[in-house]
């Protein structure tokens, strides 16, 4: 699961740090969400600002 939750945050980061959307949109300050299921059931949801690039994934490990 933490894998799932790295690679989904790592994505969107990647989506809100891309020049395109910066020069579109220059003084706008988006906020993605990464969101992962595990099957039908919400195993992780998290904002993810184009601030925040330090912040680390907690640990997920499934039940």
């Amino acid at each position: 699961m933490a894998a799932a939750v790295r690679a989904a945050t790592g994505q969107l980061r990647r989506y809100l740090t891309d020049e395109r959307l910066v020069r579109q949109f220059p003084g706008v300050r988006f906020t993605g969400l990464a969101v992962v299921f595990h099957g039908w059931e919400l195993a992780y949801c998290e904002a993810v600002s184009d601030r925040s690039m330090t912040a680390a994934p907690p640990d997920t490990a499934a039940p």
